[in-house]
């Protein structure tokens, strides 16, 4: 999906990100916000559209995702975003005090891909000895990680998104636990992005739960397909000036159920089967009317 139209038709939601921003900007306590949506709905690219907003407002923006088998790895899709707070010059010197200083490894120097082995010398992080030294080793690594999210938030707020979360493994709710506890001393908005509520209620209502059994607030944001409006206004940001017609639209709009993806990848495919095609005065389109239901 083009990263200019991702905020095409979600003007309520983008508004409620940008107020939640302000209040952090201002207030300085930390948050947690909700975003959840079926696949496709365009959660992804209104997350990432949130750096340029985050650039407007004097806020720093670090985005990770969770992973298919990053279950060896303690903080799983928050592991790539505390290693790029690493490599910050004006971090450096704590992050070595806090990871390398502790007998921890530095958080992204192991591995740049899944984990499928453990390193060696550093098998106290990957569940393979007893239970309370296990404790004791990650609770130190989750110590250094929110104390390194403290330091970074200390000039410009930081959102921290967190996405793909119906991957979430054990450890990394885990260290969600413990940071949780901490999230009002940090200038931080940690954006968690879920499946719908129908497909990660589970994760949904243990969000919550952790939100309400500490100081940190949370906003529920449910992104829902495109109204006709919403639509229309996509089209006109991947096809300027164009001539469709209403059939076609209309057409369109059942086919696609207002997903944006899926509105994106039948644009495709119309362009391929020359049903949309180009001409010096604009995009037209031809007779689209044997992929509607029922016929």
């Amino acid at each position: 999906m083009k990263e200019n139209i991702a905020c095409v038709g979600r003007t309520e939601e983008t508004q409620k990100l940008s107020a939640a921003l302000d209040m952090l900007c201002t207030s300085g306590t930390g948050q947690i916000i909700l975003l959840s949506g079926e696949q496709g709905i365009g959660k992804s690219a209104l997350c990432k559209s949130m750096d340029k907003m985050a650039a407007e407002k004097g806020a720093q923006f670090r985005y990770g995702a969770c992973q298919e088998g990053e279950d060896l790895h303690p903080l799983g899709g928050v592991e790539p975003i505390v290693a790029d707070l690493c490599r910050d010059q004006r971090l450096g010197s704590l992050a070595t005090r806090l990871f390398t200083g502790r007998g921890l490894p530095m958080p992204g120097s192991e591995r740049t891909a899944p984990v499928t082995t453990v390193p060696e010398g550093h098998e106290d992080l990957y569940d393979l000895v007893t239970l309370e030294r296990r404790k004791r080793v990650r609770y130190s690594l989750f110590d250094g990680v929110v104390k390194l999210f403290q330091a970074a938030s200390t000039s410009r707020p930081l959102i921290v998104v967190i996405d793909d979360m119906h991957r979430c493994d054990e450890l990394l709710w885990e260290f969600l636990e413990y940071l949780a506890y901490d999230l009002a001393s940090v200038r931080m908005m940690l954006v968690c992005v879920l499946r719908d509520r129908t497909a990660s209620n589970e994760q949904c209502e243990r969000l919550i739960g952790l939100a309400r059994s500490c100081s940190a607030g949370i906003s529920e944001i449910a992104l829902g397909p495109l109204h006709a409006e919403g639509m229309t206004a996509m089209l006109a940001e991947l096809y300027p000036a164009h001539r469709f017609t209403e059939d076609f639209m209309r057409v369109l709009m059942t086919e696609s159920r207002g997903i944006p993806l899926v509105i994106c990848e039948l644009c495709t495919t119309l362009e391929i089967l020359k049903i949309i095609y180009q001409t010096t005065e604009g995009w037209y389109n031809t007779q689209w009317t044997e992929l509607a239901p029922g016929e």
